[in-house]
């Protein structure tokens, strides 16, 4: 059975909180019995969504409920003393009559987005399932992007293969970065943003050379290949490069559900060559990746 409208808007908005605080997923489940928390186990401590979650990761516990007050007072309803009955019922109510407002598909993606995000985080184990479900709900308008979520996690059933020749003749191989975290970049000359992102790539890639590797796919006619060439020369970007034509005719796109569109994006490996995050943004990346290279230790 999928969650309500309502079960996402009291407890999801409180998800993404849940991805900040992750240096590594912590495991509570022994001999296969999961052990877990809920909002009362911490009643002596501040009890703010964000601080419950940090409490559990502290712990080393991955299962915990959040109570409604805890979720709710993080999804914005009224603070004691203001917090009556009357407040509540009326806030739970305009959360509800949200579903009707114009954007209310934004809206309610974002929350869904937030609430598969902790599912990630928290409980792995039920991501592929919540996502077969939503596939065989009546909301068509989530099938394309629980399809695309869908392929990802069978991506990340296995080790990424990939292997070509950079324009100087270097064989590269996934298979030969085993033991470092991977970002895999697809970029084009026209991309959005692509030298403030470039640039970004760059620090972290001279910060972190023993543990972390960058692999470029620049995408691009034969007509582009010299001026590609021309920028990664001139923005002295010493990673390897693959520069193999349009992104529409790249196998290693293809199997990431990358289009031009999407462009630029990228993917994160970690040091098995499993899929761990996918279209993440060098930004976001920049964050993120103390957390991956934890995850090495």
């Amino acid at each position: 059975m999928l969650y309500t409208r309502r079960d996402l808007g009291r407890f999801a908005l409180a998800a993404a909180a849940s991805t900040r605080l992750l240096a590594a997923k912590p495991n509570s489940k022994f001999g296969g019995v999961q052990i877990g928390a809920i909002t009362y186990s911490f009643r002596a401590l501040p009890g703010s969504a964000e601080q419950i979650l940090q409490y559990s990761v502290d712990c080393g516990i991955s299962a915990v409920e959040l109570m409604s007050a805890a979720a709710e007072t993080y999804a914005g309803a009224p603070a004691p003393p203001a917090r009556t009955p009357e407040a509540m019922k009326a806030w739970r109510e305009a959360i509800d009559e949200l579903e009707t407002r114009k954007g209310a598909r934004t809206f309610w993606k974002d929350r869904e987005s937030d609430f598969m995000n902790y599912l990630k985080a928290f409980r792995s184990n039920q991501f592929e399932e919540y996502i077969v479900k939503a596939l065989a709900g009546p909301d068509k308008g989530l099938h394309w992007w629980m399809r695309e979520e869908l392929s990802m996690v069978e991506v990340a059933k296995q080790p990424f293969a990939f292997a070509f020749t950079t324009a100087g003749g270097t064989a590269v191989d996934f298979a030969n970065l085993r033991g470092k975290i991977v970002y895999l970049y697809f970029w084009s000359l026209e991309s959005p943003g692509k030298k403030e992102d470039l640039d970004s790539v760059k620090e972290l890639y001279g910060m972190n050379r023993k543990q972390f590797e960058v692999i470029g796919v620049a995408c691009g006619t034969d007509e582009d290949r010299v001026k590609i060439l021309e920028f990664i020369q001139s923005k002295r970007l010493k990673w390897p490069q693959s520069i193999s034509g349009p992104v529409e005719n790249l196998d290693v796109a293809k199997k990431l559900n990358v289009t031009a569109k999407k462009l630029p994006t990228g993917f994160v490996f970690d040091g098995g060559g499993i899929l761990i995050d996918a279209n993440l943004s060098p930004g976001n990346l920049k964050w993120s990746l103390e957390k991956y290279l934890a995850r090495l230790k």
